[in-house]
């Protein structure tokens, strides 16, 4: 079953003209209850005050809007999910703290619940309040100290108890301190029981404080869900214990990324297996995003050999029956050269649409190709994988190629025995590839805020943003799933390419601008009653829905790369129902219908997703 990270837009209330927290619910307060200013050049802003409200969310909201209460706070915290509701532009004084001097020089965040019962200040509500105050004291130059961040009891002249003795400052202003988002990672879908791979999770620092990288706080990945929990891959002589697979060997400041890396061993029982993960600084406590593996255990593979129906070769190649590390009773070799075009081809079938990760298997020998060429075909001309092996290496084993998304009944692998240097034989043994698996959807929300423009900022705002730089020929293109390349773009339309790609991928991708593409993966209208998976990455506020619902919206999704087997991808899903306002994708849906209507028929045989009648569900 295909799954993947889906950032589902869920509000339709428009952005206030200069609203200031990207994805906050506004609900103005009326008039009567603050004090217009041009803060901070007619008060500079000091202080946050940190308040509970002794009621609800909606309740505090209403009473702001409500001429007869003569009180209001900036921002309002919900305790369920930490969604944020605003009630007062930044730079207006609100009158919150009981003290006109404070009021004047401080933003007041007001949290749902009740001082003396310590249920409400979840935990997703510490990280969401612990995101907004990180923002205001960067925007501000807040200090970070007990004394510029304070509680409603502790401004001079306070009647109010609140947040009271239940509130965890130690923990509020570490979160606040102490922050990281997840960039880019790389998991296997599936895995053989006891097979081992190697598992990326990029994290940017976007907190205030270094990571450090010994001593208290040093800043590890640990279990999750529940925390600290041993893990079932975990890998002796990889991991610091059985609940810490990686630490950060170096400080890492912000505005760096750190590449977490470890080994999995995947368990001997089969089975579907959730890992999940979260930066931990060691002592202290967990930040950050939580990230979800899911990852299917057993024996669902398929190999072609070179004895088997689908293998053929083109050029002269031998038959081998001595080498040690061979699979099966023989194998094929051919003669290498600079400019050789004999090859061998493996053709998968692959059994259902999907993400597959394909593997190659030569015998052992000291003769073989130091360098030669594997390129795995996908069903549409533009996906290819190729990646160069040296033979001379790892004979007698399996050695993943790369992994690529195939329909039903295509892809193959092709072999040349090419090499820069003659005399040596080229080995034409088995090729394995596993699957169907779960999409590498590899853009990540940010930690904290929920609302639905916040969502599509982080996962797919920059594509988007890309997109509508495009000129009308280009968009077409791309609707019609033709890669455009790098080269080809004008100087905007670069840099906005290369922001894009760089947010998903990792700085890993600099390297080859050059040669890479974008392309559009996916445009189709939905509609049907589906059930609604958890989300495979969630910051601290995202848990999607479960359950089903009846939905009807439309499923996006945006590629950069060398090819689709190795591209970023931004996937969101945009509920239709809910009429979105994101100026971004308002362009990016009027630009298909318009272009579309007229586009389709430019290119031979478009596909169905292009169409505007294509098939729901």
């Amino acid at each position: 079953m295909k799954r993947a990270l889906w950032a589902t837009l869920m509000l339709s209330v428009p952005l206030a003209q200069g609203q200031d927290y990207p994805g906050a619910y506004w609900k103005p307060a009326d008039p009567s209850n603050y004090t217009v200013a041009e803060r901070p050049t007619t008060y500079p802003i000091q202080y946050v005050v940190i308040h509970t409200v002794q009621g609800s969310w909606l309740g505090a909201l209403n009473w702001f809007a409500n001429p007869a209460s003569n009180v209001s706070a900036h921002y309002t915290m919900r305790s369920a999910d930490g969604y944020v509701g605003q009630s007062v532009l930044e730079k207006n004084v609100g009158w919150h703290a009981g003290n006109w001097w404070y009021n004047c020089r401080s933003v007041g965040i007001e949290h749902e619940g009740y001082v003396d019962d310590p249920r409400w200040y979840t935990d997703v509500m510490y990280r969401a309040s612990a995101d907004l105050t990180r923002y205001l004291v960067r925007k501000y130059g807040v200090s970070v100290t007990r004394a510029n961040v304070l509680g409603h009891v502790e401004v001079p002249g306070a009647t109010h108890t609140d947040p009271g003795p239940n509130w965890d400052w130690a923990k509020y202003l570490f979160l606040v301190r102490t922050s990281g988002r997840a960039i880019a990672w790389d998991f296997p879908a599936k895995m053989a029981p006891g097979e081992r791979r190697e598992v990326r999770l990029i994290v940017h620092n976007d907190g205030l404080d270094a990571w450090p990288s010994s001593g208290t706080g040093w800043v590890k990945l640990g279990t999750q869900d529940p925390q600290d929990r041993p893990s079932p891959f975990f890998t002796a002589g990889s991991w610091a214990d059985r609940h810490r697979p990686r630490a950060v060997d170096r400080s890492v400041a912000y505005g760096q990324t750190f590449d977490f890396r470890f080994t999995m061993t995947a368990p001997h029982q089969p089975g579907r297996y959730v890992e999940s993960f979260q930066p931990v600084a060691e002592g202290v406590g967990y930040f950050g995003p939580i990230v979800t593996f899911v990852i299917d255990v057993g024996t669902t593979e398929s190999v072609v050999d070179n004895r088997d129906v689908g293998f053929t070769v083109s050029g002269s190649w031998s038959t081998g029956t001595t080498a040690p590390g061979r699979y099966g009773d023989d194998y094929r070799y051919a003669a290498t050269g600079p400019s050789a075009a004999d090859y061998a081809e493996w053709n998968l079938n692959a059994p259902e649409d999907g993400v597959y990760d394909v593997y190659a298997w030569w015998s052992q020998g000291t003769n073989r190709c130091d360098r030669t060429l594997y390129t795995i075909y996908g069903a549409e001309p533009w996906q290819r994988v190729r990646t160069t092996v040296d033979q001379q290496a790892n004979g007698g084993q399996w050695n993943r190629l790369g992994s690529i998304r195939l329909r039903a009944g295509s892809g193959k692998v092709r072999l040349f025995a090419t090499s820069p240097t003659g005399g040596k034989v080229c080995i034409a043994d088995a090729v394995r590839f596993v699957g169907p698996g779960v999409d590498r959807t590899v853009r990540a929300p940010s930690t904290g805020r929920l609302g639905f423009l916040d969502k599509l900022v982080d996962d797919a705002e920059p594509a988007l943003r890309f997109f509508y730089s495009l000129t009308d020929a280009q968009k077409r293109r791309a609707l019609n799933r033709r890669p455009l390349e790098y080269g080809e773009l004008g100087d905007q339309s670069r840099t906005l390419f290369r922001e894009a790609a760089v947010l998903g991928a990792g700085l890993e991708t600099l390297r080859f601008f050059d040669r890479a593409s974008f392309f559009l993966e996916t445009f189709r209208r939905r509609k049907a009653i589906e059930p609604r998976s958890g989300a495979i990455v969630r910051g601290p506020l995202v848990d999607a829905g479960k359950g089903a619902r009846p939905y009807d919206g439309v499923e996006v999704s945006f590629s950069f790369g060398l090819d689709s087997g190795r591209a970023t991808t931004y996937r969101f899903e945009a509920d239709l129902a809910e009429s979105p306002a994101d100026p971004y994708l308002a362009s990016f849906l009027a630009d298909r219908d318009r272009i579309v209507e007229r586009g389709c028929d430019v290119f031979p045989q478009p596909p169905s997703d292009c169409l505007l009648n294509a098939p729901k569900g």
